[in-house]
C-alpha cells in the first residue's frame, strides 16, 4: 500500500467557482496582480509610475473579459510553474497585494476557456497557457473518476505554447472567453466601472470635487506615497465616485443631497507610536443616510484596494442595530499600513490574529466618537431653527405695536409670548453645550473647528436674541391699552369698540383676531374726506 498522499481534484473546486459569493471580484484579483507587477517594472526601471497602465476590456459581442498591464510580465522559463502551481508563490504579503497564488483561478468559474498571455522584456517570444474552463468542469462532476489527483486534472486542462514577440514588449494579460449565460453579469460594462471605482486602487477625480485633494495630501505628510494607478475600462479612465453631492434621499428634489462641504483627516498609531492607519471623511450636513452604496460607508483599504464592502465596518460603530447604522450615514475611507494585518483569503476582511485586533481598538476609538456627529448636527439644525422662529416672533411683535396698538388682553397674551421666547432663546444655548461636549470628545481638532465656527455664530446670535426679547418686552410695556381707531367716531364708540376687541382677542386664535380686527378697523375708516364726522 502507498503512503504517498493526493490532494483531491475538488479542491480545484473549492478554489474557482466555490471561492466568490460575488464573481465580480475575478476583476479585483487580476487588478491587485496587475499592480504587483506594475510595481515591480518600477523596481526594475523598465517603466516610470506614471507609466504604468491596466486596460480592461469588456466585449459582449464575443462574450470576453481582457485585463492587461505593462508590468514586467512573466520569463518564458518560469511561466510554467508559476501559472501552473496552486497556492504557491514567490510574492510576500508585506510587499505585494497578491501573494496566495490562488487568485488567478477564479476566472475558471465563468468563462469556457482561460488564458494567460505575457511576454518579459528582452525575450522574443510571448507565452500562452491555455485553461480549458468547460473541460474542467466536466472532470470535476461527481460521477467523473477520470481522474483524481489536482495535478493530473491541470495537465489535462492545461496548453502551454510560445510565440514570437518583438523584445521590448512587457505586459501580462488574461482573456476569458466564452463568459458562461448565468454570469453575463461579467459583460455588464456599467455595474463593472461602479465596481471597479470602489474596488480598484484608481485615482480620485479632483475635477468632480478638489477637497478630496486633501487625502493625498495628508497621505504625502505622513511619508506614505499614495497608490494610485491608471485603469481604463473599454478606454476610459476610472475614478473612484466620490463627487461634490451624496444622495440622501430617493428622488431628485434639491433636498435629496447633502453637500461635500470639507475632508476631515484622521490617523491612528499604534502602541509603539508607529502609524498604525490614517483616514478621512466627507463633513457634509449629516442630513440623512447616505442612499447611495457607491459611496456611503467608511471603508478599509490596503495597498489603495478595498478589503470587504461598504458595511465591513459596521461593527466599529458599536454593536447594536442601531450603532451600526451610524456608517450609513459617512463618507470616507481608512488606509491601513501594517503588514500584520493581513487579508484573508476572500479579501472580504482582514485575518483575525493580534494585530487586527489591536488596530480594532484603535479604530474604534474615532468611529465611537464620530457616531455622536449625527445627533450633534441634528441639534445645531434644530437650534438654528429655533433661532429664525424667535426672529420672525420677534418681528411679528414688532409690526403689531407699530400698526394700530394693542388691546389689554392682547397685550397680557403678548407678554406671555415673550416669556415663552426668552424660554426658548435660553434652551438654545443649553442644547450647544452639550452639542459642544459631543463634537470637543473627537480628537481632531479640524473636527472640531470645522463645526465651532458655527456653534460660536449661534451663541453670539443667542445673545442677541435675549437682548432683541428684552427690547420688545419692553416696547409692550410701554404701549397703550388700546386700539388707535379713527379720531372722527365718538370717544364712547371707540371704548366700546376696544372692549369688543378685547373679547376677540380672548376668544380666537391671535391670527384671526389680528385679521378680524384690521378689517374692522379697515370698515371703520371714513370713505372720504365729506363723510368725516358723520359718525352717530
Amino acid at each position: 500500500m502507498s503512503n504517498s498522499r493526493i490532494i483531491g481534484k475538488h479542491t480545484l473546486e473549492s478554489l474557482t467557482v466555490g471561492m466568490y459569493a460575488d464573481n465580480r471580484i475575478i476583476f479585483r484579483e487580476y487588478v491587485q496582480n496587475a499592480t504587483d507587477a506594475i510595481d515591480s517594472a518600477v523596481a526594475m526601471g523598465i517603466i516610470e509610475q506614471k507609466d504604468g497602465r491596466i486596460e480592461i476590456t469588456i466585449d459582449n459581442k464575443k462574450k470576453e473579459v481582457r485585463i492587461r498591464d505593462n508590468g514586467t510580465g512573466i520569463r518564458a522559463q518560469d511561466v510554467y510553474h508559476i501559472l501552473g502551481d496552486i497556492g504557491k508563490s514567490a510574492k510576500r504579503h508585506s510587499e505585494n497585494r497578491g501573494f496566495r497564488g490562488i487568485g488567478r483561478l477564479g476566472g475558471l468559474g465563468y468563462c469556457t476557456e482561460l488564458q494567460f498571455i505575457t511576454s518579459y522584456q528582452g525575450e522574443p517570444c510571448k507565452t500562452v497557457t491555455l485553461w480549458d474552463a468547460k473541460e474542467l468542469r466536466r472532470i470535476l462532476q461527481p460521477d467523473n473518476n477520470k481522474y483524481e489527483a489536482i495535478i493530473e486534472v491541470i495537465d489535462a486542462v492545461t496548453i502551454q505554447d510560445k510565440h514570437p514577440e518583438k523584445e521590448d514588449e512587457h505586459y501580462f494579460e488574461v482573456v476569458l472567453s466564452g463568459i458562461e449565460e448565468e454570469h453575463l453579469t461579467l459583460l455588464d460594462i456599467e455595474d463593472i466601472r461602479n465596481y471597479l471605482s470602489q474596488v480598484a486602487p484608481v485615482h480620485f477625480d479632483y475635477t468632480q470635487n478638489m477637497e478630496l485633494q486633501k487625502i493625498n495630501n495628508h497621505l504625502q505628510k505622513v511619508r506614505i506615497k499614495p497608490e494610485e494607478y491608471k485603469i481604463s475600462l473599454n478606454k476610459e479612465q476610472l475614478y473612484k465616485p466620490y463627487r461634490r453631492k451624496v444622495r440622501i434621499k430617493d428622488g431628485n428634489e434639491k433636498n435629496s443631497f447633502d453637500f461635500i462641504k470639507n475632508i476631515i483627516l484622521f490617523k491612528g498609531y499604534k502602541n509603539d507610536g508607529a502609524l498604525f492607519f490614517a483616514g478621512w471623511y466627507a463633513d457634509t450636513d449629516f442630513t440623512g443616510m447616505v442612499k447611495d452604496d457607491n459611496v456611503n460607508g467608511l471603508r478599509i483599504r490596503k495597498g489603495n484596494i478595498l478589503i470587504g464592502d461598504n458595511r465591513t465596518l459596521d461593527d466599529f460603530f458599536g454593536s447594536s442595530k442601531t450603532s451600526k447604522n451610524f456608517n450609513r450615514w459617512f463618507v470616507g475611507e481608512v488606509y491601513v499600513f501594517d503588514e500584520g494585518l493581513i487579508p484573508n483569503a476572500r479579501r472580504d476582511d482582514f485575518e483575525k490574529n493580534q494585530k487586527y485586533y489591536e488596530f480594532k481598538e484603535k479604530l474604534e476609538e474615532i468611529t465611537y466618537k464620530l457616531g455622536k456627529i449625527p445627533h450633534a448636527r441634528s441639534a445645531i439644525r434644530s437650534n438654528e431653527k429655533k433661532q429664525k422662529e424667535i426672529v420672525q416672533s420677534i418681528q411679528n411683535i414688532e409690526d403689531e405695536l407699530s400698526s394700530n396698538g394693542i388691546t389689554s388682553t392682547r397685550r397680557e397674551q403678548l407678554t406671555d409670548e415673550v416669556a415663552k421666547l426668552k424660554e426658548k432663546a435660553k434652551s438654545i444655548k443649553l442644547n450647544l453645550s452639550k452639542t459642544e461636549i459631543k463634537l470637543s470628545d473627537h480628537k481632531d481638532k479640524q473636527n472640531v473647528s470645522s463645526n465651532t465656527g458655527k456653534q460660536t455664530i449661534i451663541n453670539n446670535c443667542q445673545e442677541e436674541l435675549l437682548k432683541k426679547i428684552d427690547d420688545v418686552e419692553d416696547k409692550i410695556e410701554k404701549s397703550e391699552k388700546y386700539i388707535k381707531l379713527p379720531s372722527a367716531l365718538p370717544r364712547e364708540c371707540r371704548k366700546e369698540i376696544n372692549k369688543i376687541f378685547n373679547v376677540i382677542d380672548r376668544v380666537l386664535d391671535s391670527g384671526l383676531a389680528k385679521e378680524l380686527k384690521e378689517q374692522i378697523i379697515k370698515e371703520l375708516q371714513p370713505k372720504n374726506k365729506e363723510k368725516r364726522g358723520n359718525y352717530k
